[in-house]
């Protein structure tokens, strides 16, 4: 027990030395996270043809050529861009992709701000989950878990949405 406490510790004390800084420095990284956040929100919003609320009823593999690894039917529940539909069919998980941070490795090991736009392409939605789905040429290029998530909620991206583009509920 004694060597599992160490070994915490030991972890804990090597992490924040990886990434020490002050609260002065911590919001200003979270400033810079919303500001890359909505910026990458906005340029999605722009570049999607369809924007909805929906929950994924089905993941199959989709044909090799198809250049992504997996195909979601979501059922609609909301329509934001685009025509209203029941169902939406798209591609997700561009088919090997990894994501570059800048540090050749997997994980990311920075206290930087992560521009959203680094795991884009990878994007995968689960089944059974709800989400707020931008699609572009048949192409999920962004998701969030719906109604919470980590940088936005889902419902603060649609009223910040609605706010900076004109959309609506339709």
């Amino acid at each position: 027990m004694r060597t599992l406490a160490l070994s915490v510790l030991l972890l804990v004390t090597n992490m924040s030395f990886a990434c020490s800084m002050d609260r002065a420095g911590w919001a200003e990284v979270v400033e810079e996270q919303q500001g890359l956040t909505e910026a990458f929100v906005l340029a999605q919003s722009k570049l999607a043809d369809t924007i909805i609320v929906g929950t994924v009823q089905d993941v199959f593999e989709a044909n090799e050529s198809a250049g992504y690894d997996w195909i979601a039917l979501i059922k609609t529940e909301l329509v934001l861009k685009g025509a209203p539909s029941p169902e939406v069919k798209a591609l997700m998980g561009k088919r090997g992709f990894k994501p570059d941070f800048g540090s050749g490795e997997d994980e990311l090991t920075t206290c930087d701000p992560i521009d959203p736009a680094i795991v884009a392409p990878g994007e995968i939605i689960h089944q059974t989950e709800r989400y707020l789905i931008y699609i572009s040429d048949g192409v999920i290029v962004r998701s969030n878990y719906y109604p919470i998530a980590p940088e936005f909620t889902a419902v603060e991206e649609i009223e910040f949405l609605a706010k900076r583009t004109g959309y609506k509920v339709r």
